[in-house]
């Protein structure tokens, strides 16, 4: 009976025992990255069709409405912005 609680209790702590290994990543500072700035204001979520024209000028390309409601894209040389009737809901920086 000595014998199977001690086997257990030693079986217990091997497995208890937490096994930590980590790989460190090192990645270049966004903004000393060779001199470029990688800071971009995009459209927030809200901003009218208006003011994302007034503000960040006339989209390259304009796709047609997708779906109820309606899921329009605009897109522009640096990202693309997504909105729901008249709306941006969303914004996407391009690679």
């Amino acid at each position: 009976m000595m014998k199977d609680t001690i086997i257990l209790l030693l079986a217990m702590a091997l497995f208890a025992t937490p096994v930590t290994h980590a790989d460190v990543i090192t990645l270049p500072d966004a903004t000393t990255d060779a001199g470029k700035t990688f800071a971009l204001s995009l459209p927030y979520r809200g901003m009218s069709m208006e003011a994302v024209a007034t503000q960040y000028g006339a989209p390259l390309q304009k796709a047609s409405p997708v779906g109820e409601p309606p899921i329009i894209r605009w897109e522009y040389e640096k990202f693309a912005v997504y909105f729901e009737s008249e709306y941006v809901i969303h914004s996407v920086m391009k690679k």
